[in-house]
């Protein structure tokens, strides 16, 4: 009950409405985008045997990461690097000694917007799929969805590194941009950087899987969600916090 109550604190201290909106902005473009590429690029997808959900899925996941970057770099400014901004973490660290339960609560508050943002794409994305005619399979969806929530928010932990190791908020959402330029290098990668490098991963398993193989997809979601943990679990081990 206890970490429950510090869970409700963070998004109190938070401008809830303001995160919900830009959360649900950028979990939209990315839909609007690989439809419009979907769209434009039909018979480049059909020749390629991806005409129904799987190709509009697989372009969603490549379009989708750039977001995530986006809105990990503000929700982290929010939830994290506004504490050094205005020197509370030593009020913090007084009501709550636990290091690893400040930053597992801020977790969870950027789990919550970051689910919000998923779930709201792929309604989205299954509505169009329903409307427009798009041959769609569950198992596709389910495959995309379960990548989207349980490895691409592995970018929004690496995010969460730059925050932790820079005291300057600004700074390290600014830093956001090295990723951006990192996931427009993808394709001219060594493939033991894409499948193991936490920015790529969720490209490269939904390519390798082709939303299809679920065994690796599963692979994959252990890992990322042991480096989520490793990460959290460091970062309190480490006099990280400004408290001066």
């Amino acid at each position: 009950m206890r970490f429950l109550s510090i869970a409700k604190g963070e998004f109190v201290k938070i401008p809830a409405y303001l995160l919900l909106l830009w959360t649900i902005i950028l979990g939209v473009i990315p839909v609007v985008v690989a439809v419009i590429a979907y769209i434009k690029g039909y018979e480049n997808f059909a020749s390629n045997g991806m005409a129904n959900s799987s190709g509009l899925l697989l372009f969603y996941q490549f379009v989708n990461n750039y977001c995530v970057v986006a809105l990990s770099a503000l929700l982290w400014y929010f939830i994290f690097s506004r504490e050094n901004t205005f020197n509370t973490w030593s009020i913090l660290l007084t009501k709550i000694p636990s290091k690893f339960q400040i930053l597992a609560a801020k977790s969870v508050v950027f789990t919550i917007y970051y689910l919000i943002s998923v779930v709201i794409c792929y309604v989205i994305l299954l509505l169009i799929c329903l409307t427009q005619d798009i041959e769609w399979t569950a198992r596709s969806f389910v495959a995309s969805f379960l990548i989207s929530v349980f490895i691409s928010i592995s970018i929004g932990f690496l995010q969460f590194t730059l925050h932790i190791l820079l005291k300057n908020g600004l700074i390290a959402s600014s830093l956001s941009i090295v990723w951006v330029i990192l996931l427009s290098l993808y394709s001219n990668l060594p493939e033991v950087v894409q499948s193991l490098f936490p920015l790529f991963i969720s490209t490269y398993v939904a390519e390798v899987s082709k939303l299809a193989d679920m065994s690796a997809i599963f692979i994959y979601i252990l890992g990322s969600l042991l480096f989520i943990l490793f990460i959290v679990m460091l970062s309190s081990r480490k006099n990280l916090f400004n408290t001066d």
